[in-house]
């Protein structure tokens, strides 16, 4: 008789049909598929037999078997008997379905088993029937979160995943074995493979956590294939289906290579020298509309053999080119310390080093200084200092008075000094607008310290004046630095007035603060006022001199720094250039000083106390 087939995709058992006496078996049914899942394994499978003969004894079968697709034993079930009956018989085989053996299964991919059972006599051949066992569940859908990511080349970049499956029916395990980047969803692959395998349990659904590493090599793949978006996809088995989701991945422009040039600029050993560097990125493009932005916060002075001399900040960001390029210019302030540093060290050059970000990736740049003695470095200005001739850095005048203001220069080498003298007039609400007041055009020769004074300058139109020595060439480190005068008017009184200056409470910092950049100095703000004048002197037993003392009082001299800040401001952070003035270790007291808009004193703080660290 030929044996009818079935479905045998899994494991099977080899048994045999042992009759006491002999008969021949005609026919044995073909049951339908069955359905385990991990948390319901009972099978229940209901045979039917015909023989030739009623009158046999009782019928003893060996244990069935559970086997894979390609034949391989997994299991055994249990035994059953059948007792005499007349041509037909029917019986139930039940058994469980070993966990492991489910398991075994779903971490094979496999989708279903078999089970095999031989009935027969004697040294007849057995008939072979086969029940096919689904493991019961289907993926309906999923998604995963985030999606889409971002990635740039030049870095392996890390992203914590969650992905979602909607799996119809009973509770069922939820396995993926591997991923894979593609091109699409259906796409070529793209790399690696990924060998991290997922798997979850869910009863109408699942959730799996990945966290995934996508190698730089790839996103530079993709990049040399011009793509733009790439995806990561996944398939996940549950039961007898599968379903693909994949990842969305964004390809930005990315940061590949930054270097730095000085122009051949050198520094003079033992000196501050102002360089102008210029710094040039490059980056994958692939179209579209720029993505990337350059950005350091700052660097480092290095000695030839790593050691850091120094440290620097200073913000540089620059958005992204449509070739593919970014250049960045930048003068930078090389401190003395630095170079002494290096000279005591017996370094020959100083090393500047930045290190530039585009948000994905970072590239670092070194940029070599050689360190020759002050003749033979190039024409720099390395400092420039300006204050009024008795070295007060803020005045209040009356109208029509003569002002001069002295700028104080720190050269190297020898050169053509260009500059101007410019003065910013009083402009209410808005901001400084410099005018040129005169010219400087110079030969300066040889290195050492060099003074300048302006010519008189513009004191007739009441408020407050804003001073500075733009510097053209040789290119300056900094901003240029400013000194603030305010004009009132001829009569004291009409500067005092005849009422007390009111009071300005302050409110912060507490006292005895270390200064920091961020530090600010905050009061309660007064109506009425144009300007208010934030004043540093040095911490010791005299008083204060009072507001609006002239400036050839000795009291007055001795303030320390100071800014001068818009009315409609109540707190402020003192400039580099301000900073710059005060000794590390030292304390200072400082108050809030209040013009009103008609030029008069109208208010006056208590002190408070900063310290500025070692």
């Amino acid at each position: 008789m030929t044996p009818r087939t079935l479905i045998a995709m899994l494991a099977a058992v080899v048994s045999l049909f042992v009759a006491g006496e002999a008969f021949a078996v005609f026919n044995i049914n073909a049951p339908p598929p069955r359905t385990v899942t991990p948390d319901n394994r009972v099978v229940t499978v209901n045979w039917t037999m015909t023989t030739d003969d009623n009158l046999q004894p009782i019928l003893s079968l060996d244990p069935g078997q559970i086997e894979s697709p390609g034949g391989q034993i997994l299991a055994f079930t249990g035994t059953f008997s059948v007792g005499p009956g007349a041509f037909a018989y029917a019986f139930s085989d039940n058994f469980l379905v070993p966990a492991s053996v489910i398991d075994a299964a779903i971490d094979n991919g496999f989708a279903f088993l078999n089970y095999v059972r031989f009935f027969g006599q004697g040294a007849e051949i057995p008939l072979e029937r086969t029940v096919r066992i689904d493991i019961g569940a289907l993926v309906t859908g999923g998604s995963v979160r985030p999606s889409p990511v971002a990635v740039a080349p030049g870095a392996d970049q890390v992203f914590d995943l969650q992905w979602r499956l909607d799996v119809a029916g009973s509770s069922a395990t939820v396995t993926s074995n591997e991923g894979r980047f593609r091109r699409s969803p259906r796409g070529a692959a793209i790399g690696a493979v990924v060998n991290q395998r997922l798997r979850a349990n869910a009863g109408g659904g699942a959730r799996l956590r990945e966290r995934l590493v996508v190698p730089a090599a790839v996103v530079a793949a993709a990049a040399r294939q011009g793509l733009r978006r790439m995806v990561y996809a996944r398939d996940f088995i549950a039961g007898g289906s599968v379903s693909r989701i994949a990842l969305d991945i964004d390809i930005l422009d990315a940061l590949t290579q930054v270097t730095g040039t000085a122009g051949g600029a050198r520094l003079a050993s033992g000196r501050a020298g102002s360089v102008p560097l210029r710094w040039t990125a490059r980056f994958t493009r692939r179209g579209g509309s720029p993505q990337l932005t350059l950005r350091s916060a700052g660097g480092r002075f290095l000695a030839a053999d790593g050691s850091v001399l120094g440290v620097f900040s200073g913000d540089l960001a620059r958005p992204g080119a449509g070739n593919g390029s970014v250049t960045v210019t930048e003068n930078l302030l090389v401190p003395a310390a630095v170079t002494v540093r290096a000279r005591q060290g017996g370094h020959p050059a100083v090393i500047v080093e930045r290190t530039f970000s585009d948000g994905h990736s970072e590239r670092t740049a070194r940029v070599r200084l050689p360190l020759v003695g002050a003749v033979g470095a190039g024409f720099n200005v390395g400092r420039l200092d300006l204050h009024f001739p008795d070295f007060s850095r803020i005045r209040v005048v009356n109208g029509g008075d003569d002002v001069t203001v002295v700028a104080d220069l720190s050269t190297t080498g020898s050169g053509l000094l260009d500059a101007a003298w410019e003065v910013a007039s009083p402009s209410p609400g808005g901001p400084l607008i410099f005018r040129t007041v005169s010219l400087v055009r110079q030969h300066l020769g040889g290195a050492g310290r060099k003074r300048l004074t302006s010519p008189p300058l513009p004191a007739l139109q009441p408020g407050l004046h804003v001073v500075r020595l733009n510097v053209n060439s040789p290119a300056f480190a900094f901003e240029p630095p400013v000194v603030r005068y305010y004009v009132g008017t001829a009569d004291e009184d009409a500067i005092f007035g005849d009422e007390m200056l009111r009071p300005i409470r302050l409110t912060g910092p507490e006292a005895g603060t270390l200064l920091a950049d961020d530090t600010r100095f905050q009061w309660q703000r007064l109506d009425g006022v144009d300007a208010y004048v934030l004043e540093l002197y040095p911490l010791g037993r005299e008083p204060l001199p009072p507001p609006g003392s002239a400036v050839t009082d000795d009291a007055y001299r001795r303030i320390a720094a100071g800014l001068v800040v818009p009315g409609e401001d109540s707190a402020t952070a003192l400039s580099r250039l301000a900073s710059g003035y005060l000794v590390a270790g030292e304390a200072y007291q400082w108050r809030v000083i209040a013009i009103g808009n008609d030029g008069r004193y109208v208010g006056e703080s208590d002190t408070g106390v900063i310290r500025v660290p070692q």
